[in-house]
């Protein structure tokens, strides 16, 4: 079996950090031949490896890898010439520069859908490539607050909103960015038209948050900040375990699994309390019923008890470490999720695959990224078909880089 089900389609990668190189590598997974567009850098800088600037970061050794990776400085007038080139022969063109950026260089949507009418162009932005907010420069980390995800998280005893810790709002967008490409291919298939993708951020993260906008729409009622719980539903919480900072999550949101939870615990006396018999009464006493479940989950191997509560029908499962994870989970490495790899100056580490398994046509497996500046020559000079005369012009003139660079380290 091989990966062939976007062979034949050429994406140019214009972007930058999380969602917009995610949803190119992803497609670079499945079949399609991505070109990841970077800016030029002296050598001096130290491009590395991924093209990111200095020291390396975990963003371009997780989503530059399966891409033919060149520089090219497009806000020049010979720049933007050369990428219009590309574009003409390209299907996809995936960018996440705030809407001034192509603009100032001449490279708005209309422009280089003269060159190319089949052009899909997908713009990721902060806010949406419309509006007042169109030009907000930002990234996932303050869409938590601007899309509402921020002031609904939280501990249930204390009065702040808190961030989910990660830019969480470049990961679903880069999954929708996906889907939006796929569907524009299949209307180009049937149709022979082109067109335009507007991706925002903030609406990436709002499309996973329905239930608490329409829990305010109908009820007009803002979802508490509930820490670990779970709205009504009782026992939902975080329990501590066996070792240093060791984790069990447990849910048991009905009756049925509260007695499975209770035949597992070995019926204790005060887990048949008249409170803890309905739903109702556990949400009312929550404190006291984690209070209870943390002594008996205390002194327990999070890992055995999820098994022995999932074979008894409970939801339980680790709060697993990004460790334990990498190194110690058989689920993930059973299904290859994982791929071990090797940069030089930063060593072997784990790329995750696609998060999904074809089985016709499977995804090729992640690779770690390419040196910086690696493909010029098999792109400009194989693919665009430039002369070496033109070629060797444009490194003189610093449009693109004079050879690649050795990665600077991690």
């Amino acid at each position: 079996m091989s990966t062939e089900v976007l062979k034949g389609v050429r994406v140019l990668d214009l972007s930058r950090v999380w969602a917009g190189p995610m949803s190119a590598r992803l497609l670079a997974d499945m079949g399609a031949e991505v070109i990841k567009v970077q800016e030029v850098r002296p050598v001096s800088q130290g491009a590395g490896q991924g093209g990111g600037g200095g020291p390396l970061g975990g963003y371009p050794l997780t989503y530059e890898g399966n891409k033919l990776l060149v520089t090219l400085d497009f806000e020049t007038s010979k720049g933007r010439e050369i990428l219009e080139r590309l574009v003409a022969i390209s299907d996809v063109l995936v960018e996440n520069h705030r809407p001034v950026v192509l603009e100032r260089a001449g490279l708005s949507f209309e422009h280089l859908q003269a060159i190319n009418p089949g052009l899909i162009m997908v713009s990721i932005t902060y806010a949406g490539h419309t509006g007042p907010e169109r030009n907000y420069a930002g990234f996932g980390h303050g869409i938590d607050g601007l899309a509402s995800m921020a002031f609904h998280n939280g501990y249930y005893d204390e009065d702040q909103p808190m961030r989910s810790g990660v830019a969480y709002g470049d990961c679903p967008t880069g999954l929708h960015t996906v889907g939006a490409i796929l569907a524009a291919l299949r209307h180009r298939r049937r149709t022979g038209e082109g067109q335009y993708i507007d991706v925002s951020l903030r609406e990436g993260v709002l499309a996973q948050m329905s239930e608490l906008f329409m829990e305010y729409a109908i009820n007009r009622r803002f979802f508490p900040r509930l820490g670990n719980r779970e709205l009504g539903l009782a026992p939902v919480g975080c329990y501590r375990c066996q070792g240093d900072d060791c984790w069990i999550t447990i849910s048991a949101t009905n009756d049925d699994q509260w007695l499975a939870l209770r035949r597992v615990m070995g019926e204790p006396e005060w887990a048949q309390e008249k409170r803890f018999q309905d739903m109702a009464g556990r949400w009312a006493h929550h404190d006291a019923l984690d209070q209870h479940i943390n002594v008996w989950t205390r002194d327990k191997d999070a890992w055995e008890l999820a098994i022995q509560l999932q074979a008894a029908g409970v939801a339980a499962t680790p709060a697993a470490s990004v460790m334990e994870i990498l190194n110690c989970s058989p689920p993930h490495l059973d299904r290859r999720f994982w791929e071990k790899v090797s940069v030089a100056g930063v060593g072997a580490y784990q790329i995750p695959a696609a998060p999904w398994h074809l089985s016709k046509t499977p995804a090729q497996r992640p690779a770690a990224p390419a040196t910086y500046a690696q493909h010029n020559e098999d792109v400009f000079l194989g693919i665009l078909g430039l002369s070496r005369e033109e070629y060797k012009t444009l490194q003189h003139e610093g449009i693109i880089s004079a050879g690649t660079l050795e990665p600077s380290g991690s």
